[in-house]
C-alpha cells in the first residue's frame, strides 16, 4: 500500500535573523496592493509575535531585523518581534507556550512538535475562513497544490504548511580524517559505525564518540527509520507507529524485540562511554559540541549538514567529514508529509489578519522573501538572478552571517535559490534519498484522540519516567523493560491500539 515518490526539492532551511525592535512607528502612508485585494485596515502598526525554534544569530541579526522590518512596515504597516526557542528547549517549552493563553500571533508548528494535538486542544487558531481572505494567493496555490487536506484537524484548518517535501531521516556526521588517521574501516553499515566509535574512545580520550544529552530523539527516531516504521502518532518521541510497508494497523513499538535490541544497544553505548555518564542531566548543543571538536559524531538532519559543512570548511580547514545514513539499508526512506514544516496564528492573537498578511508576503512577494530567507545582499549573502544561485561572502565568518531562524516553515519553492556553498556529501545523499524516497498511505491520516486522550496523557507519563533512561542506557534493560511494559499495558496501551486501528480502517476504507 506504499505511494512511491520521487521528492525532487529538499528543505535546506537557511539562517535569518531577527529580534526586539523599538516600537517607534514611521509616518507614511498605507495603501498598499495588499490592503486593495484584502480590504484590510492597516492604519494601525501592529507588532506580531512569533515564537521560532533557533538560536540569537551572529552579529548582522539586529541589522537584518531593521531591514525586514523596515519592508514589513511598508507593505502591511506591522513588524515582527521573534521569541526564540533553542533546539534544546523546543520540544518541552513550545507546547508549553501554546498551552499558557498567552496572545502570540504566529508560531512555528509541525508534526514533530505535536500540531495535531495542539490543535485538537485549541492552541492555534482555526483558519479555515481566514486563509482564503487575507492569503487569497497562496491559499488558490495550495489548492492547486493539494497541500491542505492533510493539514486539516476535525475538518479544519490550522496551520499554513510550507510546500516543501523533506524526509523524515537524519545522517551521521563523523570525522573521516580520524577515521583515517586510525586506519578505521569505511564507514558503511552500524558495525563499521560502531568500530569507529570504539577506536575515538581509545585513541581520544577529550573527545564524545556519539554526541548525545537527555532531550535529544534523534536516535530513537532512526531507529525508527532503519525498521521503515513510521513517526508516532501521538507526538515525535511516541510509541505508536505503524510499518510503512503494511500501514494498515499501529503497534506498540515498546513490545516489539527490535526496541529491545536497541535499548540493550543503548546500554551498551553508556556503559561503553560513548557518551557522557551524566546524559539524562545534560541539554546541550549537539551540534555546537561537534564543531567545536569535543564530539566525534552528530546525528542531523540534511539542513544541520549543511551548516555543518560550512562551519568546519571556515573554522576547520584540515578536517574532513564524513556522512553515513543507516536508513538506506532497507532501500526505503520515508518523505515526510506536508505537516513537516508549517505556520499557525495563535487562538488569542490580537492581530490574526496581519498576521495571515504577513504569511501572504512570505509566500507572494520574492523582496519580503529574499530579505527573510537570505538575509542582507552585499552583507550576509550574494546572488545571481540569471543563475539562481546565492553564496557566502567571500572571507565571511559562518557565525557572523548565521541569523535568527525566523523562515522555518515559510519556505517556498518557487522563490529559493540553489547554493554554490553546499556540501557535495549532502547533494549526493540526496540523490540517494531521492531513488529510496517513500510517502506511506496514512500520510495523510491523523488520530482523533478525543475518545482516549486520558489514556495517552497516561501512557505520556509512563513514557516520561522510564523512555529516556532506558534509551540512553542508564537503566538496566533487564530489569526495567518489563515494568516499562506492564506500566504502559496499566495505563492504557491496548486501548489506544484498537482505537486507532478502528479509525484508521475507516480512513482506509474512504
Amino acid at each position: 500500500m506504499i505511494k512511491k515518490n520521487r521528492v525532487a526539492a529538499i528543505l535546506l532551511a537557511a539562517c535569518f535573523g531577527v529580534s526586539w525592535m523599538s516600537a517607534c512607528q514611521p509616518d507614511v502612508g498605507y495603501t498598499s496592493q495588499q490592503e486593495t485585494e484584502t480590504d484590510a485596515d492597516i492604519s494601525e502598526h501592529v507588532v506580531l509575535t512569533m515564537y521560532c525554534i533557533g538560536d540569537e544569530g551572529g552579529k548582522y541579526a539586529q541589522e537584518h531585523l531593521d531591514e525586514l522590518n523596515k519592508i514589513l512596515t511598508e507593505k502591511i504597516n506591522a513588524e515582527i518581534d521573534p521569541v526564540m526557542i533553542s533546539w534544546g528547549d523546543y520540544s518541552k517549552k513550545l507546547p508549553m507556550l501554546w498551552e499558557n493563553g498567552d496572545p502570540y500571533d504566529l508560531t512555528y508548528t509541525s508534526n514533530w512538535t505535536g500540531y495535531f494535538k495542539a490543535a485538537d486542544k485549541g492552541a492555534f487558531k482555526e483558519i479555515t475562513d481566514l486563509f482564503p481572505e487575507y492569503a487569497p494567493k497562496t491559499y488558490e496555490e495550495y489548492v492547486e497544490k493539494d497541500l491542505l487536506e492533510t493539514t486539516k484537524v476535525n475538518g479544519k484548518l490550522y496551520m499554513v504548511p510550507s510546500d516543501y517535501l523533506n524526509f523524515t531521516t537524519f545522517i551521521y556526521n563523523y570525522r573521516e580524517d580520524l577515521r583515517k588517521k586510525y586506519n578505521c574501516p569505511e564507514i558503511v553499515d552500524m558495525e563499521s559505525f560502531q568500530k569507529y566509535l570504539e577506536v575515538i574512545r581509545e585513541n581520544e580520550p577529550d573527545m564524545i564518540p556519539y554526541s548525545n544529552n537527555g532531550i535529544d530523539a534523534k536516535r530513537y527516531q532512526m531507529f525508527l527509520n532503519e525498521n521503515d516504521w513510521s513517526r508516532p502518532l501521538e507526538d515525535g518521541n511516541g510509541i505508536f507507529v505503524y510499518d510503512l510497508n503494511d500501514p494498515t494497523k499501529i503497534f506498540n513499538v515498546v513490545e516489539t524485540p527490535e526496541y529491545e535490541a536497541f535499548i540493550e544497544e543503548s546500554r551498551e553505548y553508556y556503559e561503553k562511554g560513548y557518551w557522557s555518564s551524566d546524559i539524562l542531566t545534560e541539554t546541550n548543543d549537539l551540534m555546537e559540541i561537534f564543531v567545536a571538536g569535543k564530539s566525534a559524531t552528530f546525528l542531523g538532519n540534511l539542513n544541520s549538514c549543511e551548516v555543518i559543512y560550512n562551519d568546519c570548511v571556515t573554522k576547520h580547514p584540515d578536517w574532513e567529514i564524513g556522512l553515513f545514513s543507516s536508513d538506506l539499508a532497507s532501500g526505503y526512506v520515508e518523505a515526510a508529509a506536508n505537516t513537516n514544516d508549517g505556520i499557525a496564528i495563535g487562538t488569542y492573537s490580537r492581530n490574526p489578519e496581519r498576521a495571515m498578511m504577513f504569511i501572504e508576503l512570505c509566500h507572494q512577494d520574492e523582496e519580503v522573501y529574499n530579505i527573510l530567507i537570505n538575509g542582507i545582499e552585499g552583507v550576509t549573502y550574494e546572488k545571481d538572478d540569471e543563475t539562481r544561485t546565492k553564496w557566502s561572502l567571500e572571507g565571511s565568518q559562518g557565525e557572523d552571517i548565521i541569523l535568527k531562524n525566523l523562515g522555518m516553515g515559510l519556505e517556498d519553492s518557487k522563490y529559493e535559490l540553489s547554493s554554490r556553498d553546499e556540501s557535495p556529501l549532502v547533494n549526493e545523499m540526496i540523490k540517494k534519498y531521492e531513488k529510496a524516497a517513500l510517502v506511506p498511505e496514512l500520510s495523510a491520516f491523523t488520530m482523533d484522540q478525543s475518545q482516549i486522550y486520558p489514556k495517552i496523557i497516561e501512557v505520556g507519563k509512563v513514557c516520561a519516567e522510564y523512555k529516556a533512561p532506558l534509551e540512553k542506557g542508564t537503566s538496566d534493560p533487564k530489569t526495567e523493560l518489563e515494568e516499562f511494559r506492564r506500566s504502559l499495558k496499566e495505563a492504557g496501551t491496548d486501548a489506544v491500539v484498537d482505537e486507532a486501528n478502528r479509525q484508521i480502517a475507516e480512513y482506509l476504507a474512504q
